[in-house]
């Protein structure tokens, strides 16, 4: 008996010890992506601070979109020595360099777009228990990731405006 009760105090211990490093990374990675592209305000209606599970949902979502935000701004960081370089003109170093910065990219970005579907699809059956008002508080976290992305689009337009064109 008192060893199941040791192993049920670690146990939640450690799940302590977990959710409030998972807080912290989200409040980190907000603070990081606020340092490296500016801050963006996001703005909850009072309705909603009762609303727990929609104010993690909020929160898990702005982390994402900061994790993605600072996962574009890093690969474009990195590739900013190959601007108007073409393919065919760089050396085989290079040419490695360039596969491994898309490679861990498209590797990192892929277990976020997962996170993001399973997120929209718990934002659809959110919605179905609030308000109008409320549901519309939820589209803010889009808003958010459309300035993080604008955000990006700025700090790099010298590598943006040569794709566009």
């Amino acid at each position: 008996m008192k060893t199941i009760l040791s192993l049920l105090l670690i146990a939640t211990i450690a799940t302590l010890q977990f959710v409030s490093c998972s807080n912290g990374n989200e409040k980190k990675e907000q603070k990081l992506a606020d340092k490296k592209l500016g801050k963006v305000e996001l703005n909850i209606p009072a309705s909603l601070k009762d609303k727990p599970e929609i104010l993690n949902y909020v929160q898990e979502m702005v982390s994402l979109s900061d994790e993605y935000a600072l996962l574009i701004d890093e690969a474009a960081e990195k590739a900013a020595p190959f601007k108007g370089k073409k393919a065919e003109d760089l050396g085989m170093a290079d040419k490695i360099k360039l596969t491994q910065i898309t490679s861990e990219l498209s590797f990192k970005a892929i277990e976020i777009i997962g996170k993001w579907g399973e997120y929209t699809d718990k934002r659809l059956s959110l919605e179905k228990e609030l308000t109008e008002d409320e549901a519309k508080a939820l589209e803010s976290v889009m808003n958010y990731f459309e300035k993080r992305m604008e955000q990006i689009e700025v700090k790099h337009t010298d590598l943006f405006s040569e794709e566009t064109e």
